[in-house]
């Protein structure tokens, strides 16, 4: 077993115990201090046999290959090549792996993969929360700031095609509030949402820091905030226009409380010279309602996940979404 992430050793120590004296465990930590900790910890424990790594785990182990498990510990954007490569035909890898771009921040699923052929496929899906990966592997930063003060950014796929001072200039043009005629709820546009960043690149999040708020900004009736901090909301950045979801301000999400499942009039604030995308993104609200609004959770039974190396010749049938990561394609069904 390869495990991504030491930690304290505890999880290591776990499956040592799980394997028995027959297997082996190699646990790879990117910190000194937690790779000396857990030395320590495993054998106080008496699971001296485990052995503590420090390195990138990006990387792997290549010195113990192959590996029939590889567990990480740590919430990775891509499936790193070292891991499919080092992974023994019929093991499985279980991660917690960043599915849908990151505008919407994740959200992330603890996935079981086992290795099939020249892919992987999943076995289970969890929703779960975990810290993010470092190293030369870690996820590249999504964000574009758009003010000098670094308090007003875009969270966006596709980060190198926005024009940050066009974007901040847009913001401060004049707009149009358009009736969507919808009455929705926080949880319908977080599953539209999720819908929206499958079907469209420019799908953004909009976030504001407090500072920000306190200058006459933001330029929007925010859909969620967090006291004292910041708020922020969810659209499509297109090339010459930007559209934004807006509810009314007494609907607003506060992040970390329950979620408010009273129904609410959905606008989008248009900024630009026609409101074109803003009458693309009702389209696409009426589309995701047409499909029957998926997913009814966020990630349903259903769902099931192949992950192809990028250099692979995969022809995906219709119903499938196509994911294309660094180094991964992956291939999400919903059955």
């Amino acid at each position: 077993v390869l495990e991504i992430g030491a930690g304290s050793g505890y999880n290591a120590a776990l499956m040592a115990y799980i394997v028995g004296e027959e297997g082996s465990v190699v646990t790879v930590d990117i910190d000194e201090d937690l790779v000396r900790d857990a030395r320590a910890h495993l054998a106080t424990a008496g699971f001296e046999r485990v052995q503590v790594v420090c390195g990138d785990g990006g990387l792997g182990y290549p010195a113990a290959v192959p590996y029939d498990r590889i567990i990480l510990t740590a919430r990775a954007w891509d499936i790193a090549p070292a891991w499919y490569a080092q992974l023994r035909p019929g093991g499985r890898l279980l991660l917690p792996l960043t599915i849908l771009p990151r505008a919407l921040g994740g959200p992330q699923v603890s996935v079981v993969f086992e290795k099939t052929g020249d892919h992987l496929t999943s076995t289970s899906i969890k929703v779960c929360r975990f810290l993010h990966l470092r190293g030369s592997f870690a996820a590249p930063d999504a964000r574009v700031f758009l003010s000098p003060e670094h308090d007003l950014w875009l969270t966006i796929e596709e980060r190198a095609l926005v024009d940050a001072e066009a974007t901040y200039r847009l913001l401060h043009s004049p707009y149009q509030d358009i009736a969507t005629g919808l009455r929705v709820t926080h949880r319908d546009i977080w599953h539209c949402s999720l819908w929206l960043s499958l079907h469209e690149s420019g799908f953004c999040n909009l976030i504001t820091m407090r500072r920000a708020q306190e200058q006459g900004e933001p330029f929007f009736p925010p859909l969620f905030s967090t006291p004292g901090k910041s708020s922020g909301t969810l659209g499509l950045l297109g090339p010459a226009s930007l559209c934004l979801f807006t509810c009314p301000l007494d609907h607003a999400y506060t992040m970390g409380e329950p979620v408010n499942d009273l129904p609410f009039d959905l606008s989008i604030r248009s900024f630009g010279t026609n409101d074109t995308l803003a009458q693309h993104l009702i389209e696409q609200i009426h589309a995701w309602q047409a499909s029957g609004q998926p997913p009814a959770q966020p990630f349903p039974g259903g769902l099931s996940i192949r992950a192809y190396p990028l250099q692979s010749a995969y022809l995906p049938a219709v119903q499938e979404i196509v994911i294309l990561k660094r180094w991964t394609r992956l291939v999400l069904d919903w059955q």
